[in-house]
């Protein structure tokens, strides 16, 4: 249930990005000054999604065990879960932010 969470997520960031209208022609000297929104979707999510998304999964498979077995709700364990998770990576990603 938290992989349909993220798998939600994630499909919300596509459809925002892919809807954003197309830029004005614009000087394209720059390195990535050119990209496309599909592009740019492309490439942040294998620099910074893919890390987050790893973080995500391991979490989730640590912390889904010990709230399934106290919640009758397969539902429930997995948003549960799936929010645990995002707070972990979070605390996760705020100290790494902080020690930078």
């Amino acid at each position: 249930m938290a992989f349909g969470w993220y798998s939600t997520l994630l499909g919300g960031v596509v459809v925002g990005t892919l809807s954003v209208p197309a830029a004005p022609k614009r000087d394209c000297t720059a390195i990535f000054s050119c990209v496309s929104p599909f592009q740019g979707l492309i490439i942040a999510g294998i620099f910074f999604g893919a890390p987050v998304f790893v973080g995500l999964l391991i979490s989730t498979l640590l912390i889904t065990g010990p709230i399934a077995r106290r919640v009758r709700s397969a539902i429930l364990a997995g948003t549960l879960s799936a929010v645990a998770s995002l707070c972990v990576v979070g605390a996760v990603a705020a100290a790494y932010l902080a020690r930078r």
